[in-house]
């Protein structure tokens, strides 16, 4: 048995050593393609499947160290003939050089395609024998049938040992290249592997260096890289850390790791670990899968296989600490989504000047060193300007296709849907795809979809559909030549048109396709989608329902439509603007050609104007009046207008400004407590005796806001008139109020939560009712009334969690059709609330939480005007307060957390905006 053993190792040996004497003699002919693409969008995307891998900063990188471009979006060809002898080290070394430049390049890099001249081999030879084809498949590298030669060339011969030419005098010869052709359209480029090697230089922390050196340990570099790759699967399984952060890993997480295979190496390639004095061991949680290495630093790596001597280990170490760490988080299911862009932004360009206070209270005083990570939450790098408190919920777009892209149209009911139907069979979508996705999406019972059923295990079994749907599709268009799959439009008799609302029914103003967890969907599934954004003036489309009968009152229909638009200005705020394109209802052909080219469709703008102009309807750039009650969702309107369209599409005389505050006082402010159901209005009530208001002026005040029998009411009425007359008496009210407080030395006057019998907490919504999701205050009418009136509105912003908030309403009877029902209601509302405030001066709004009811009382006082001492405060608040409860999860609940992800990144966005020191706001 030794004597076999030992004969089949000779053997081995012999083979792998002829092999290696062949592939030196192999000249392989090196083929790589660059040729320019103007990108409708430059998302980056984690092409190993994680949340975010490639720097948003890499054009600039490109720009300034490799210089062939000039922030040009590009595409990437690799081509080359393995010989006779077949896939060599080399050639392993290559490809994985490629993926390396890809992955470096995500954001500017569009469609990486390679092609590879098999003779004695085959494809799948190539998959079954190299583990960096993985890697090729999840960066969504095109394979090609046959080399590519529809670009003009010039030949750069691969030399035997790697090393090439210095890749600056590589991007000097591209350069004259495309000075010397009048319509250049590429050159063939060989990067190698010198595209993949990074290293921070200590004397300018975080910048990162192409090295523009001759590569002597070149074919080291390669085989040592093989020789990792391909003991990926089983025994480089280790995770390196130090004795230090070693210590603080979770009890429970060592034997996961240990049983998936993983091993603890603490000295292997660990230089030094970056110290956070007084960071928290709880913080670490996220971030113990990380090598966190000094990069100025160098380490001889000798006894590994195919290896040369002496090299610097950042070399190829990146790309395998991905991946390594990419296993690791597959198997303990542990995210990096917290705590790491702290660091990350912290270390990378700001050179230790950004000194932040992340949401575990540590503060970076700055860098100890110079270090760089390959895996964090890399969208926040440069965001040293941004919020304390709260990462941005913003889906990022990732993925970009240039042959199949799904497309929705989202709008509010009467935007242009129809119109659209009739318009897409001229751009020859994929109908029967279409047909497909929309079953799955909505359905008109309201019995399944995953937008429209009020089951939520339903619900989730849909999403479960969905992205296997959506990746089959584009699989399946790429292969018939590429195309456009709409997701809604053209299957009205099963799922309606998908607008903001949807259908008819007595839950319709909860009808309502989510943009924002159809994102999450198509980047979870790798697939492209386009989100066409429909608008139209206010004014139109209340008169449009009213014409066609989808509202009985003007009121009622202007309420709909406000709480419909502010639903969708909701979602797309949670979106990164390169999802959508905007398209106007009266100015259907303005944009036309850049709108065709975001969808991805290929037909002639000029030709597809004069279909648009057949299918246009006379009259339809026709404005509506706009009622006084419409003021808020007109401004709601000129906002998204502004924020999410070309300046061609907005309009020149309108305004998209917040309202400004102007007034204020020291002797006389109006708080009104502006908040969901169930975050607080009740303890308010308890707690404002204490503060001494003025009750006569409250009630008074309370009554003419809002009325239980929603006949009179500000807010409440159903009547054009009588809210016009309400407005009247009410700054006439307050201008009063304001003046006699003034005379009796000062105070509060808060304006709802003392009259709960007469008014409700004047919350959102507010009583129950069949038009329940339409009973809701609107605090921007109600600060221009208190701005025209000269009185100081202070806007108490009540927070409470997303789920807290939907078990409270359906423990105290509110909720009456189940979760899903509830959660749509909570959604709906928070949407409401959120753009009401986004329409206001911050400096107009302070922020309270319920979970933590004395954090940040003694600004909260002060912002409403109370001269009670906060410490005797703090007590009265231990006297009433009865939240902060903890309850066990249950099944139930984590299906409801998936449906609540879009509530639950709204409420965090309000956390981050409004919930600062008050040192923060504009205005005392």
């Amino acid at each position: 048995m030794k004597f076999a053993k030992r004969v089949c190792y000779s053997c081995c040996a012999l083979i792998w050593a002829a092999l290696v004497f062949a592939s030196l003699l192999t000249r392989g002919r090196v083929r790589q393609v660059i040729h320019h693409q103007h990108a409708t969008a430059n998302p980056t995307y984690d092409p190993l499947g994680s949340e975010m891998f490639v720097s948003s900063g890499f054009e600039e990188i490109w720009d300034q160290h490799v210089q062939c471009f000039d922030k040009s979006t590009v595409s990437l060809t690799l081509a080359f003939d393995v010989g006779r002898n077949g896939l060599t080290n080399q050639h392993i070394a290559l490809l994985h050089g490629f993926a390396v430049a890809v992955l470096l390049g995500a954001e500017t890099i569009v469609e990486p395609r390679l092609w590879i001249g098999l003779k004695e081999i085959s494809l799948q030879q190539l998959y079954d024998g190299a583990q960096i084809s993985k890697a090729l498949k999840q960066l969504n590298i095109a394979f090609l049938p046959e080399p590519p030669n529809n670009v003009e060339t010039v030949d750069l011969e691969l030399q035997n040992n790697m090393g090439g030419e210095p890749l600056r005098a590589i991007c000097s010869r591209a350069r004259n290249v495309l000075r010397r052709k009048s319509k250049p359209k590429g050159f063939l480029l060989h990067l190698g592997l010198a595209a993949g090697l990074l290293r921070v230089e200590e004397s300018n922390l975080g910048l990162i260096s192409f090295l523009d050196k001759h590569l002597e340990y070149n074919q080291g570099i390669q085989m040592a890289t093989q020789n990792i790759l391909n003991k990926l699967p089983t025994a480089f399984n280790g995770l390196h850390l130090s004795p230090e952060t070693y210590k603080t890993l979770p009890k429970e997480v060592v034997p996961k790791l240990m049983e998936a295979g993983f091993g603890f190496d603490t000295t292997l390639f660990v230089a030094s670990e970056v110290p956070l004095e007084g960071f928290e061991t709880g913080a670490w949680l996220p971030y113990h899968m990380v090598t966190i290495l000094n990069f100025s630093e160098e380490t001889t790596m000798d006894g590994m296989d195919g290896t040369d001597g002496h090299m610097e280990f950042w070399d190829f170490l990146g790309p395998m600490n991905q991946l390594i760490l990419q296993k690791a988080i597959n198997f303990t299911g542990f995210s990096l989504s917290n705590h790491s862009c702290a660091i990350a932004q912290h270390r990378w360009r700001s050179r230790g000047s950004c000194d932040k206070a992340y949401d575990s209270g540590t503060y970076f005083d700055g860098p100890s060193t110079p270090m760089f990570l390959w895996r964090g939450d890399w969208p926040w790098w440069p965001s040293c300007e941004k919020d304390v408190g709260g990462a941005s919920q913003a889906i990022p777009k990732r993925i970009v296709s240039q042959s199949c892209r799904l497309i929705f149209f989202a709008g509010v009911e009467g935007t242009g849907h129809h119109f659209w139907h009739s318009l897409l069979p001229h751009l020859h979508p994929f109908t029967t795809w279409s047909e497909n996705f929309s079953a799955q999406l909505y359905d008109n019972y309201h019995k399944v979809g995953f937008f429209s059923t009020w089951d939520e295990s339903v619900r989730s079994n849909h999403s479960i559909r969905i992205k296997q749907l959506m990746a089959d599709a584009d699989r399946s268009i790429r292969e018939q030549g590429g195309g456009i799959l709409p997701l809604n439009v053209l299957s009205e008799g099963t799922s309606g048109m998908m607008s903001y609302p949807n259908l008819f029914g007595v839950d319709r103003a909860l009808q309502y396709p989510n943009v924002h967890a159809l994102a999450k969907l198509a980047e979870d599934a790798g697939v492209d989608l386009r989100i066409v954004l429909l608008v139209r003036h206010p004014g139109s489309i209340v008169r449009s329902g009213l014409k066609r009968h989808f509202e009985k009152t003007q009121m009622h229909a202007i309420k709909m439509y406000t709480l419909a638009l502010a639903l969708l200005s909701a979602q797309l705020s949670l979106l990164d603007p390169s999802f959508f394109a905007c398209w106007r209802y009266e100015a259907p052909t303005v944009g036309i050609s850049d709108l065709l080219q975001f969808m991805g469709s290929r037909e002639d703008p000029d030709d597809f104007k004069q279909v648009v102009a057949k299918e246009s309807r006379q009259g339809a750039n026709e404005i509506g009046a706009t009622p006084a009650a419409l003021q808020t969702a007109t401004a709601l309107h000129n906002a998204m207008l502004s924020k999410y369209c070309n300046a061609s599409l907005a309009d020149d005389n309108v305004s998209s400004q917040k309202l400004p505050k102007r007034i204020v006082s020291q002797s006389c402010r109006f708080p009104f407590f502006a908040g969901i159901e169930g975050t607080g209005h009740h303890f308010w009530h308890s707690l404002l005796p204490y503060l001494h208001p003025f009750t006569n002026w409250s009630g008074n005040l309370s009554a003419e806001l809002y009325s239980g029998d929603h006949k009179t009411g500000f807010f409440s009425t159903w009547d054009e008139s009588v809210r016009s007359n309400h407005s009247i008496r009410i700054k006439q009210m307050m201008a009063d109020a304001d003046r006699s407080i003034r005379e009796q030395g000062g105070g509060i006057v808060p304006l709802n939560v003392l009259n709960e019998r007469v008014s409700g907490m004047m919350s959102y919504p507010n009583f129950l009712g069949r038009t329940r999701a339409l009973q809701n205050p609107d605090v921007p009418a109600l600060a221009k009334l208190a701005e025209d009136a000269g009185v100081d509105l202070r806007i108490v912003l009540l927070l409470r969690h997303p789920r807290s908030v939907v078990r409270s309403g359906m423990r105290r009877g509110y909720e009456k059709g189940g979760l899903i029902h509830a959660i749509s209601m909570y959604t709906a509302t928070l949407s409401l609330l959120s753009t009401h405030l986004s329409l206001l001066d911050p400096s107009f709004i302070a922020c309270w939480r319920y979970e933590a009811p004395n954090v940040g009382i003694s600004d909260l006082l002060s912002f409403m005007g109370s001269q009670e001492d906060p410490g005797d405060f703090k007590q009265i608040i231990a006297k009433y307060y009865r939240g902060g409860k903890k309850h066990a999860s249950s099944a139930g609940e984590k299906l409801a957390d998936e449906a609540l992800q879009t509530a639950t990144a709204l409420h965090n966005e309000l956390i981050a905006k409004y919930c600062k020191p008050r040192s923060a706001h504009a205005r005392p």
